[in-house]
């Protein structure tokens, strides 16, 4: 989404994680079929193609998950899991940033598409 927030979904579930720390190396990236892990505050994601892990994202705290992965993140001020998701996945790549509805939200805390709103942890 941004240089602090990743965002994983799938057509039931969608994962929301926010950094402590600028994400240099992370990209977009589809996967046609992929295997989520969630447990213990912590996600991973592996590609059923090659089997490899492609992301691990936990919230600050140690998980077995995703040790290998090549995109491994662990600094995290949280992390949301909602199923089912708030927003379609054919609409996930049209979320923009929007205005949150409380003021002291920080700015690009909040995306929004066709009148969903939906907030990263902060």
């Amino acid at each position: 989404m941004d240089s602090l927030r990743v965002l994983v979904a799938t057509e039931n579930q969608l994962f929301m994680f926010t950094s402590a720390d600028p994400i240099t190396q992370l990209v977009s990236r589809t996967l046609q079929f992929g295997h989520i892990e969630y447990a213990d505050g912590a996600v991973s994601v592996r590609n059923l193609g090659d089997r490899t892990f492609v992301l691990s994202v936990r919230n600050g705290k140690p998980s077995p998950l995703g040790d290998q992965a090549a995109w491994r993140l662990d600094a995290g001020v949280g992390l949301s899991h909602y199923s089912p998701t708030p927003v379609p996945l054919d609409a996930i790549g049209r979320l923009k940033v929007a205005p949150c509805k409380d003021d002291d939200a920080p700015v690009g805390s909040c995306f929004g598409v066709d009148d969903r709103l939906i907030r990263f942890p902060r």
